[in-house]
């Protein structure tokens, strides 16, 4: 920790959203402004499923996530904290005063416009400015942030995901919704349809969107391809209770299995649907390529043009 101090900011950040990424971007700005460095304060696992341990917590990152995404926002230090019962039960006080001035030598603390410190979350932005007339370090707290008439939460965004409503929620995020997990061996139908899959091992926890037909970006080895993946049950092959996540990658041939990939979620084309052959599933893919393929070269012609 630089021995000057630092400028802080806490809060869970489930999404990373543009909200998020305001209170990070002031926090930042701060930090240079003062000659600081910026710091992240945030918990693993997410608070809730501590608190409520019978409300299972669907996430919108994992901690490898948000860990890529605070980097990429430039933050110096990232501290991910083990959010246990013990944890929870610490004042507002006793936080700000053992781990942001004590550890931290926090000089200036940046909030959301909703975030309470502490146990029972009593930590009020009035007991906050408090506690830094007391404690001499600066604050400053963050005005709600809206994307036209939507005010921007993690609730909305985890909600229009799941309402398959992927262009929406990506506007809200600032950044395209992504998904990643290790290629699995699958029934390789789709190679005899002529459209081989990747398939992939959702991991656990993960917000997922409505089942249907996605126009995707995937990133392998750092580089991107367009694609279209299928998310659902397959009820026209060998239909199974798991959820699978099957992706078709446009310009490709390449062995994935065992690789993690990062699949990002552009726009939903359809709900899935059952079909009663083989040769009408593969009629609707065809369908669906080719949709998706006009889709990716009008946003490549929209973006030449910009």
């Amino acid at each position: 920790m630089n021995a000057t101090g630092s400028v802080v900011c806490v809060g869970t950040f489930d999404g990373l959203h543009k909200g998020h990424q305001v209170v990070i971007g002031r926090t930042v700005e701060h930090a240079k402004r003062m000659g600081l460095q910026s710091v992240v304060f945030t918990f693993w696992p997410h608070p809730h499923e501590v608190i409520f341990p019978d409300k299972p917590v669907s996430y919108l990152n994992t901690y490898s996530e948000k860990a890529i995404l605070f980097q990429n926002l430039g933050v110096d230090i990232l501290v991910l904290y083990p959010f246990d019962k013990e944890f929870s039960n610490i004042s507002a006080q006793d936080f700000i005063k053992h781990f942001l001035i004590e550890k931290l030598g926090m000089k200036f603390l940046v909030v959301g416009h909703d975030h309470q410190f502490g146990k029972e979350r009593q930590g009020s932005f009035d007991k906050l400015k408090a506690c830094a007339q007391d404690w001499q370090f600066d604050i400053e707290r963050i005005e709600v942030q809206s994307v036209g008439d939507v005010h921007v939460s993690s609730t909305k965004i985890r909600n229009l995901i799941k309402e398959g409503r992927i262009e929406q929620a990506n506007q809200l995020l600032g950044y395209e919704y992504f998904v990643g997990g290790k290629v699995i061996k699958g029934h390789q139908i789709g190679r005899t349809l002529g459209y081989p899959t990747a398939n992939i091992e959702i991991e656990a926890h993960k917000v997922l969107p409505s089942k249907g037909v996605y126009a995707v970006r995937v990133q392998i080895d750092h580089m991107w391809y367009d694609g279209v993946a299928n998310l659902g049950h397959r009820p026209s092959i060998k239909a199974s209770q798991k959820l699978n996540l099957e992706v078709y990658i446009f310009d490709l041939n390449l062995n994935l299995y065992g690789q993690f990939i990062s699949i990002r979620l552009v726009k939903k084309l359809r709900d899935e649907q059952q079909f009663n052959s083989l040769d009408e599933l593969k009629k609707q893919i065809d369908c669906d390529v080719t949709i998706c393929k006009q889709f990716f070269e009008l946003e490549q012609a929209k973006n030449i043009k910009l």
